[in-house]
């Protein structure tokens, strides 16, 4: 005869149960690699974004037909929020991986009072603000009625506090209508009480709208999401006004976007566009560049370079062309123009040697007869080769099955073996409901001149089947620019930027910590080497490897005011199942610490799973 009490039974069931799951739970398995590439890091990858959209023209008759896009690409399904706080915007989407999400904008939402063509002054929480749960990036399109220009954004951990200004010419001397077109620089503060300092460069003739001259400074003080907007003007109506040349700087990390309201490109080249672009900090800046010719088109595109330090000597395809005297400036000191005056298009190598940048312009369309060509001028910043990566994913300024453009092109710059054929390593994909179809790369169209390494690069043009999103991959370095046109308006963007601070001699990876409590919360630090912070690069985006992770929830990350470290944390969403949880972190010099934690829950199970006992007695007592 058994005498069991059923009621302590189930007591002491339940508590071996939790006297396991306990020594399990704070027994997790852990493990740090260091090295590990990945395509994320100091890239235009993340998951937060500030930035404005300066003022398009806005022609007579094109109400409801004005609007800005803002297309977000991901590699993994996560939310994504757009919120200009100063309108009370504030719209959240999913985007699947693979995939991009459209938000349409009235440019009203971003609009910088009445006076659109001189609108200097200080915006307060008029910025876009784009948050992500996971890594994204964004390509920004402004498209009003025949005039259109794109850029794409960069997230707030590769922003900088030193740019130069790239714009063009007011050019409304050529047409009767209008008395300005001016070019514009448009600067957003990403922290409280930023201080940021603007020196006017430009041309001789160049002023602002509130009254700056050439050489002169001015102060402000910005808290987060406010826009500082300033307008070039002339002394004259035949002046030809321009901020290209000027210099920001401040002392917390702030976005800066540039624009010309319809420029003509070269300025007495007909027809007239809207231009903008995301400028570079100079922290990021390269020796060598290399410049593609534009599909269709009867000349080489034009360029401007900039130099990061005074006595800069500038090569194009190896044989030294100018000399820029200073960082920043007017034209022709601060920075010079090139068109390469050939029978026909050219694509070509500028070189440095001192950090520059280079800023490709498609001209208009007058300057190539008849037939006219469809599209018209834009901008776009290009990339050195020290920054070229191993991995793209674009979108074009449409989503698939969106109103686009009726041609799109991307400019694919790769590397060649030195027998100048083409390696077997690159790869180019088309996405389809998530799917990458990749097909490797057998042609170019272009070789470029050697470079300094003794190194060839060739170029590709390719028509993109639609709109929709692409990747790109090589074991070597590449780079990408997308562009496209429809009659009377086009856009230009890069298809991927890398951003590694050039500046910085930082060789180690980010050094991760965790602990996890018997209750299967994750709490970790993530802190970046060296403590000199002359050498030290910060950190760049985290990559959290959602295919590689399962069961776990609420995961959170917060990094102090210089990106030296991070706060994180997660949670085991059902502690009596396995999870895992991998996340790569990386500084701005590409230094990479990969985290592995895996929990292995405890499995309780009974068997028989039915037990008889017998008979049960009953005392009474």
């Amino acid at each position: 005869m058994k005498i069991i009490n059923t009621g302590l039974l189930a007591i002491i069931f339940a508590l071996s149960f939790l006297i396991s799951f306990g020594s399990q739970s704070c027994l997790a398995q852990g493990d740090i690699t260091v090295d590990v590439p990945n395509i994320f890091g100091p890239t235009n990858a993340g998951t937060d974004f500030w930035f404005t959209v300066p003022p398009n023209l806005d022609v007579d008759g094109a109400e409801g037909n004005n609007v800005v896009k803002i297309i977000v690409t991901s590699y993994a399904k996560t939310k994504v929020t757009v919120e200009i706080s100063g309108s009370g915007y504030y719209i959240t989407k999913f985007v699947e991986a693979f995939s991009s999400v459209e938000f349409e904008i009235n440019p009203d939402i971003i609009s910088f009072g009445e006076n659109a063509s001189n609108p200097d002054g200080i915006y307060k929480s008029k910025a876009a603000h784009v948050t992500a749960e996971s890594p994204v990036t964004i390509h920004v399109l402004s498209r009003f009625r025949k005039s259109s220009d794109g850029f794409t954004a960069l997230p707030v951990q590769v922003l900088g506090k030193d740019y130069i200004i790239a714009s063009y010419n007011d050019p409304s001397i050529y047409y009767s209508l209008y008395s300005s077109l001016p070019s514009y620089a448009g600067i957003v503060a990403t922290e409280d009480n930023t201080q940021v300092t603007f020196t006017l460069g430009g041309n001789i003739n160049t002023t602002t709208s509130n009254a700056l001259t050439i050489g002169e400074s001015i102060t402000e003080v910005l808290n987060q999401g406010d826009v500082w907007i300033l307008a070039s003007k002339a002394f004259t109506n035949t002046a030809l006004a321009d901020l290209t040349g000027s210099r920001i700087k401040s002392d917390k990390p702030i976005a800066v976007v540039s624009a010309n309201q319809c420029a003509n490109i070269p300025t007495d080249n007909k027809y007239f566009d809207y231009i903008t672009d995301m400028q570079l900090p100079t922290y990021s800046w390269g020796k060598t560049y290399y410049v593609g010719k534009i599909k269709g088109r009867k000349r080489s595109p034009i360029v401007r370079v900039f130099a990061k330090e005074p006595e800069t000597t500038i090569s194009v395809n190896g044989k030294m062309i100018y000399t820029i005297n200073q960082a920043g400036g007017i034209d022709g000191e601060g920075y010079f123009e090139l068109q390469r005056d050939l029978e026909k298009p050219e694509s070509f190598v500028v070189s440095g040697n001192k950090p520059i940048m280079v800023v490709l312009y498609n001209t208009g369309i007058e300057e190539d007869g008849l037939p006219e060509p469809p599209g018209d001028p834009f901008q776009v910043s290009m990339a050195p080769r020290e920054q070229f990566g191993n991995e793209l994913m674009f979108s074009t300024p449409s989503v698939s099955g969106g109103t686009g453009f009726p041609e799109n092109y991307v400019n694919l710059i790769f590397k060649v073996n030195e027998d100048k054929t083409i390696p077997d390593n690159i790869e180019f994909g088309t996405v389809s409901n998530g799917a990458t179809t990749w097909k490797k790369i057998r042609k170019y169209d272009d070789l470029f001149a050697v470079n300094q390494d003794g190194e060839y690069y060739a170029m590709l043009t390719m028509q993109l089947p639609r709109d929709g999103v692409y990747r790109i991959r090589d074991k070597n370095p590449v780079t990408a620019y997308v562009y496209g046109f429809s009659e009377k308006d086009s856009y230009g963007y890069p298809a991927g930027l890398s951003l590694t601070d050039l500046q910085k001699a930082d060789t180690i990876a980010p050094v991760a910590r965790w602990e996890i409590s018997c209750d299967g919360f994750v709490t970790g630090t993530v802190t970046d080497y060296p403590e000199d912070a002359e050498r030290r690069a910060n950190l760049a985006p985290y990559l959290l490897r959602a295919s590689e992770s399962y069961n776990y929830t609420d995961w959170l990350i917060t990094y102090d005011k210089d990106n030296r470290s991070a706060n994180w944390q997660f949670r085991i969403k059902d502690p009596t199942k396995d999870a895992r949880f991998v996340i790569s972190f990386q500084d701005r010099n590409r230094n990479d610490t990969l985290v592995i934690i895996e929990y292995n829950a405890i499995k309780i199970s009974i068997e028989p799973d039915k037990i008889d006992f017998g008979l049960m007695l009953k005392i009474i007592v």
